[in-house]
């Protein structure tokens, strides 16, 4: 294997002739096209342009290669959950730059400034009631007043806008922090977790996996304990949890989302159960008419802190 990886496609002199712009300089090398674009690595070249050295772990997953150049098992762009913040700040500041910052800059403009004031537009001392040096008194007062209104003005517009694209900012970044945190089913409310910085990072970026073991025999136990008659299937789907109460039933459906809870989002059994629970409660309190249906949803938002 090592006497494969000995063929190179290209040497000093020709790693040389790319700028240190081009990621070829430092043996990055892009092939295909469009979604089939992949990368491969020359790891000799890399080490010596960057003057970096390969941990043991990396060493390891390089030295499994067959040829020269390493592939990577992720070459896509996006395959890296990083990517997808750094291209989401990136749209976010050319967004800044191009739109909004244009924008409050005009907004600005538009506030009516108001004209300066002369002792001549004091109707008072056309009149003959104030002398001169009065009626220079009124207008520096109103200027003064006229000024600090319009300034005033203007940090309302910029606020309010500033404002606006803060919440824009805020929702892109929730948008694709959802988005990766339910790629491929991985529903995983670390933001809400009480864990140090370094743990969080290590989960985000797959340095760290985290598996759940669930045993549903628990919860439907604590059903049983309430008096529920739960029906076994062949799927989560097919279970059936009921209830007799005053000649009505009280049926519990989608059991499977109830289970979702606890192993992808690492609620508490009692938690999940008690938070059911309620709802049995204010229908035996006859706070609900028969044959009504009842929608429950549970908001993941304050993990870790008990």
């Amino acid at each position: 294997m090592k006497k494969e990886r000995n063929a190179r496609y290209k040497n000093q002199k020709s790693f040389n002739s790319y700028p240190d712009t081009d990621t070829r300089y430092y043996g990055l090398w892009a092939f295909g096209r469009g979604a089939e674009l992949q990368t491969k690595l020359d790891p000799k070249r890399f080490q010596k342009s960057t003057f970096n050295e390969f941990s043991q772990e990396q060493l390891k997953v390089i030295n499994h290669r067959k040829g020269h150049y390493f592939y990577p098992a992720k070459p896509q762009y996006y395959s890296y959950h990083c990517n997808e913040f750094c291209g989401t700040i990136k749209a976010i500041k050319d967004n800044w730059e191009k739109h909004f910052k244009p924008l409050i800059e005009v907004a600005v403009e538009k506030v009516n400034k108001p004209r300066t004031l002369t002792p001549g537009d004091c109707d008072l001392m056309m009149c003959g009631i104030l002398e001169p040096d009065e009626a220079n008194t009124w207008a520096n007062y109103n200027n003064m007043i006229n000024d600090m209104r319009y300034k005033e003005e203007c940090i309302d517009v910029v606020v309010s806008l500033y404002s606006q694209f803060l919440h824009l900012l805020a929702s892109q970044v929730e948008a694709v922090t959802v988005k990766i945190l339910t790629k491929e089913n991985a529903v995983i409310p670390i933001l809400w977790w009480n864990i140090s910085n370094k743990l969080c990072h290590d989960i985000y970026f797959g340095k760290v996996s985290i598996i759940t073991v669930f045993n549903p025999a628990k919860l439907l136990m604590c059903y049983v304990n309430d008096g529920f008659t739960v029906s076994m299937g062949c799927e989560f789907k097919n279970i059936k949890i009921t209830k007799e109460f005053q000649n009505n039933e009280i049926s519990i459906g989608n059991f499977e989302s109830i289970c979702y809870l606890i192993t992808n989002g690492l609620m508490k059994t009692n938690v999940v159960y008690e938070s059911a629970r309620l709802i049995t409660k204010a229908i035996e309190a006859g706070e609900f008419e028969p044959n009504t249906s009842i929608s429950m949803q549970i908001h993941l938002n304050n993990f870790g802190k008990h």
